[in-house]
């Protein structure tokens, strides 16, 4: 007879317990797997911003330290009195605060050209950036014509300067021979105060084509100018006194007696860029932008244009200009570094409100950083006061026009997408621009406080002013 055997199983108190442990298991694995997702998200969006930050002030930095590369001044409004005019404009800076909402197109005029975020700035350097400067040799009086009557001339450069040094003349050949009709700023061999800015004829000019540099063998160029043209009258306003300097008394305004050009010690090709906050239209986040335009025009440039985008999902750029102006943060108007001698007290610094233990913002040493911050004329110390008699406003030994020494720039960058529990504090106000932090507030709404932001500010020091 055979023994009847039985096979032992798993109990249901033992079953319940090991799926009891196995849910434990895996629910510790799944929450270490989501606290590392999450992180592993945070932490990219923070290297995505941070990215983004830099390029964003990478470029446009660059450009700005150089801004009046080539002898620009700081200190006039283009083509005005250097006594008159806002001091937040200048033939090599020029801020346009807060774009309003209805004049939002950057180049002005044309509805064609990029639409810049409603309440950022736009920032406008100019100089030579991207080529070297031509010198020219003074000494010979046949490298420079000019005719005040008819506003034609002409320079010739070789490629050699004191018949050894060579210098590279590609970038102002490429321009004759592509036919633009680009700014030249010629710079006197006397006084690197005295300058002009003409448009080149390039009908005019005689330069090779192809051009080669040849370290070798000397190659001379004649590049032609005029100060009238397509764009010649706009280019003079660029001048150290608002005309190009012919001599003419009759051509010359008459805050300043006339100064002629008798020899030019240096031409270069002059650039305009505008740096600003793109609203692409199509519903996608807003850019950091750059374009390029013929100086002192609203037409784009045909090498760069208008749309060059630097880096994704900027939402602001703000510009303040730090001047030694008459401020000096306590509602006075004793701030000039002239006022005394003694080289110590907030007169013998750029005062900073947001830095110092005391002091207004609104009546610190840097312009468009506070909203009492005005270029309205009268507004101390930015505009000229009203004169007596009706006379035109203008600075004065009194109240003289403040001197540009800093520009201080600040940009908002936030990452593409919200990261889930997160929010940002509020961000009440960057310089000059509020924040309404109502829901149509796209950086302070709760969609923009779940995404991480990065605000970068960087001070330039504007050397070549």
């Amino acid at each position: 007879m055979r023994e009847r055997t039985t096979a032992a199983g798993f109990s249901l108190v033992e079953l319940l317990v090991s799926l009891l442990l196995v849910a434990l298991v895996l629910g510790g694995a799944m929450t270490m797997f989501n606290y590392t997702n999450k992180l592993s998200r945070a932490q990219l969006h923070q290297s995505d911003l941070q990215q983004s930050g830099r390029v964003a002030q990478r470029d446009l930095l660059r450009n700005l330290r150089m801004a009046g590369r080539g002898g620009l001044v700081g200190f006039h409004v283009p083509g005005t009195d250097p006594n008159s005019g806002p001091a937040s404009i200048t033939p090599a800076i020029e801020v346009r605060n807060n774009t309003p909402s209805g004049n939002q197109r950057l180049a002005v005029g044309d509805n064609s050209s990029p639409l810049v975020v409603e309440d950022t700035d736009v920032l406008t350097v100019r100089g030579h950036f991207n080529s070297p400067p031509l010198f020219v040799n003074s000494t010979d009086p046949t490298t420079f014509t000019f005719d005040s009557g008819t506003g034609a001339g002409a320079i010739v450069v070789s490629s050699h300067v004191n018949g050894d040094v060579m210098q590279d003349m590609t970038a102002i050949v490429e321009a004759v021979n592509a036919n633009r009709t680009d700014a030249i700023l010629l710079v006197s061999n006397l006084s690197d105060e005295i300058y002009g800015v003409a448009e080149l004829n390039p009908g005019g000019s005689n330069v090779p084509d192809p051009y080669v540099p040849d370290p070798n063998n000397e190659i001379t160029i004649t590049i032609a100018f005029t100060t009238g043209g397509t764009y010649g009258a706009d280019y003079s306003l660029l001048s150290a006194d608002g005309v190009f300097p012919d001599g003419d008394p009759l051509n010359h305004p008459n805050w300043l007696p006339p100064r002629a050009l008798s020899g030019v010690g240096m031409i270069a090709l002059l650039e305009e860029y505008r740096y600003y906050i793109r609203d692409p239209e199509d519903g996608t986040a807003p850019r950091l932008s750059r374009a390029r335009f013929f100086p002192g025009t609203e037409v784009d440039h045909p090498v760069d244009g208008f749309e060059n985008d630097i880096a994704d999902n900027i939402y602001d750029l703000q510009v303040a200009l730090g001047f030694d102006s008459s401020f000096d943060g306590s509602n006075t108007t004793n701030g000039f570094f002239a006022f005394d001698p003694d080289n110590t007290g907030a007169d013998d610094i750029i005062f900073d409100a947001d830095v110092e233990p005391t002091g207004d913002t609104a009546t610190d040493d840097w312009l468009f950083n506070a909203a009492g911050d005005t270029t309205a004329l009268g507004s101390l110390p930015w505009t000229p006061q009203p004169a007596a008699g009706g006379n035109p406003p203008i600075f004065s030994a009194s109240q003289p026009r403040p001197r540009l020494y800093y520009a201080r720039v600040t940009s908002l960058a936030m990452a593409a997408r919200p990261d889930s529990g997160y929010a940002a504090p509020v961000i009440t106000a960057i310089e000059d621009h509020a924040y309404p932090g109502d829901s149509a507030d796209p950086v302070n709404n709760i969609e923009g406080r779940a995404r991480r932001r990065l605000l970068l500010t960087t001070i330039a020091d504007l050397r070549n002013l």
